[in-house]
């Protein structure tokens, strides 16, 4: 049974990247690429969202009191 290597697209560039098994930048196509990204990473140009305002509370919430409110 042939083995065919399994391709994807750089998340980078959009090249073809090689699988996992054959490519150790993978999901990129190149050390270079998955350099770039962590550099975009570390310039802050990609975010994770904040969930609910980033300060644990629902926003309906914010500027009361704790068991301010509840009823």
């Amino acid at each position: 049974m042939a083995t065919s290597a399994k391709k994807t697209k750089c998340p980078m560039c959009k090249n073809s990247a090689l699988g996992r098994a054959q490519n150790r930048a993978y999901p990129f196509c190149s050390p270079r690429c998955q350099m770039l990204d962590l550099g975009a990473w570390f310039d802050e140009s990609y975010r994770v969202p904040e969930r609910g305002g980033g300060n644990g509370r629902s926003s309906s919430s914010e500027g009361q009191e704790p068991g301010e409110g509840e009823h």
